[in-house]
């Protein structure tokens, strides 16, 4: 599963360490929640899956250094319904149906666990989200969970088109964002994880890239 999931980095090297940290955040974030050491484990292991749809967008809009254009947002939205089409041994119609089963959550095998991530890490709890506009509860637990870690370390690594955030800055944001993006209660569980996040954080640090070469890109 690690080496399916590294696709992704030779896609975008850039992501490299964000991938296995996503995973590592996740487990960390579901313990603190207080869910069984079993899903907490599927959690680790099936968060990095979270962007693996990238593989199927055109390196012109994947590693582009600008801003996206509204017609290349839309077409860069397509990798949650392509990742979810590769992990999913069901019809995506099918693997709806169950995702807003919490139950169904802790007993899915990993590869239907790292589906419903890939399709709906990009919901909000306010339904402003995509591909379905999902609201709420409606939103798979696992889901919910990887929406939060991933926009955290996204927010504080390096970017083409931008230089990161500082922890501060990206704190304010997630804390912004709890209740109207993000769910509340997983929101607590990632602040109350913070110094272990840290601690991952450091443990895998954002590769060094070369200047000149992502000038290149």
């Amino acid at each position: 599963m690690e080496r399916v999931a590294r696709v992704i980095e030779f896609r975008d090297e850039t992501v490299s360490s964000h991938v296995i940290r996503v995973g590592r955040f996740s487990r960390v974030v579901t313990e603190a929640m207080g869910y069984p050491p079993e899903f907490c484990a599927r959690m680790e292991m099936a968060a990095p899956f979270h962007d693996l749809g990238n593989v199927g967008i055109p390196d012109m809009i994947l590693l582009k250094p600008h801003t996206l254009t509204s017609r290349e947002r839309e077409m860069m939205r397509q990798h949650c319904l392509i990742g979810a089409t590769l992990l999913s041994a069901r019809e995506l119609s099918e693997l709806r149906e169950s995702a807003a089963s919490e139950a169904a959550s802790l007993e899915r095998p990993i590869c239907e666990l790292a589906a419903l991530i890939c399709l709906c890490h990009h919901e909000r709890m306010d339904g402003s989200g995509y591909p379905d506009g999902l609201e709420g509860d409606a939103i798979p637990l696992e889901a919910r969970i990887v929406a939060v870690v991933d926009v955290f370390d996204s927010l504080m690594s390096s970017r083409r088109h931008r230089e990161p955030y500082s922890e501060e800055v990206a704190l304010g944001l997630i804390e912004q964002a709890a209740g109207k993006g993000f769910d509340p209660a997983v929101c607590q569980a990632f602040l109350t994880s913070l110094p272990r996040l840290r601690e991952i954080r450091e443990e895998l640090p954002e590769p060094q890239a070369d200047s000149e070469e992502m000038l290149l890109v």
